[in-house]
């Protein structure tokens, strides 16, 4: 295992692309046949499955629904390395070039789908509005919207990229569009999106150094341990940078300040995903009126 080991390390530099041969090896022993050791969401497919189920039915019999999958559907930083760099102030992909990129990014994620034991689950969720049927009352059609994050930004790339469903599979020649997928979606009174991009390490804008961290973490677990820790530390640096008050700050210019300063509509609800913070929080726009003898 250690020889094995030395051998995948070495291929796996940092700055350079990996290959396929590299992968499919690493892949061999690291899904041990007749067990879990790859698979970490053990059996909570069925569970996901069965929320699928119900949201089909809700929509059918009760009423029209429309469903946000708020981003990092996919793990596509592991294994890329360098996924990103810095040439002339540009961002670049590793090797110059996007396509072998986007290769790799859809080998994971065809992977992911069709060679693991959760993928059908998973297939069930991305191909739900082609299977969900209309509401019976409007014959609206259930609409899926699956918002790429930091860890698959890779998707916002893929120019309209689909995957037909294999034969041989559930749901066998029905079209997924995991390549085609926005970074926000905006409503009327609504804003939704994966919620990383006022975290320095992990916005869409430039990611490298949140994913070098990924990155050494696989190799290393014990780096994880310091996240919190190292947070922290940065954080209390400057306090007109801390991650939870940017967080804020970056919803309420979203939703709220921009209205103010301009013709933006106003948007109530902030809706994200990621956060290495405590950020639930109801922010009162309007004060209560003051009490008695106030």
């Amino acid at each position: 295992m250690g020889q094995f080991l030395g051998e995948v390390t070495s291929d796996l530099r940092w700055g350079r692309a990996t290959t396929r041969e590299a992968m499919e090896k690493w892949l061999h022993c690291y899904h041990a046949k007749g067990q879990r050791s790859a698979d970490i969401f053990q059996g909570a497919g069925a569970d996901m499955r069965a929320f699928v189920d119900a949201l089909a039915n809700v929509h059918r019999d009760t009423w029209p629904l429309e469903v946000f999958q708020l981003g990092d559907l996919f793990e596509l930083w592991l294994g890329f390395q360098h996924a990103f760099g810095r040439q002339d102030g540009t961002l670049k992909a590793v090797d110059n070039l996007l396509e072998d990129a986007l290769e790799f990014a859809r080998f994971w994620v065809e992977r992911s789908l069709f060679a693991t034991d959760q993928g059908p689950h998973l297939v069930h969720l991305l191909t739900l509005s082609a299977h969900a049927g209309k509401n019976r009352q409007t014959g609206a059609s259930l609409h899926t919207h699956f918002l790429y994050g930091n860890h698959d930004n890779y998707r916002k790339h893929g120019g309209g990229m689909a995957i037909t469903v294999p034969e041989g599979h559930e749901h066998a020649g029905m079209k997924i569009a995991a390549f085609h997928v926005p970074s926000f979606v905006a409503r009327a009174g609504l804003w939704v999106e994966h919620g990383h991009q006022p975290d320095p390490n992990n916005h869409d804008e430039d990611p490298s150094f949140g994913h070098q961290l990924t990155q050494a973490a696989f190799f290393a677990p014990s780096i994880r341990s310091k996240e919190g820790a190292a947070g922290w530390a940065t954080s209390m640096t400057d306090e007109n940078h801390l991650f939870r008050l940017s967080s804020i700050h970056h919803a309420l210019k979203t939703c709220l300040l921009g209205h103010i300063d301009s013709s933006e509509p106003c948007r109530g609800i902030y809706v994200m995903g990621h956060s290495h913070e405590p950020m639930l929080k109801r922010v009162e726009l309007w004060p209560s009126p003051p009490r008695k003898g106030q």
